[in-house]
């Protein structure tokens, strides 16, 4: 397993083996395209992330997890639905969302 920092400047550093440099350099860059409001970017690179996790781990709930907050950020309420379910059944619960943030997004 590769292990994030918590810190995102921490992600790339070049002591790191290649292929979990490889994986930071891929968050770093999710998170400064989020700074910069380029949000279908960010996800479409968790996306490619995702695809080679395991469904049933908890590295793939996480990035589904911010997948669907990238898609709400970004307004695209019918990809935030969609990937809600899919977390909504990855971890056999329901995702919620307070209404001051959807207030804010539906005006």
């Amino acid at each position: 397993p590769i292990i994030l920092p918590k810190d995102p400047d921490l992600l790339v550093d070049a002591d790191q083996d290649a292929d979990g440099n490889q994986v930071r350099i891929r968050f770093h860059n999710v998170i400064e395209l989020d700074r910069q409001k380029r949000f279908s970017e960010a996800r479409s690179i968790l996306s490619e992330i995702r695809e080679n996790l395991d469904p049933e781990n908890e590295a793939y709930h996480s990035v589904t997890c911010s997948i669907a907050l990238l898609s709400l950020k970004s307004g695209d309420l019918f990809a935030f639905k969609r990937t809600a379910r899919q977390l909504d059944i990855g971890l056999s619960l329901s995702v919620g969302v307070e209404s001051r943030v959807c207030g804010i997004r539906s005006t």
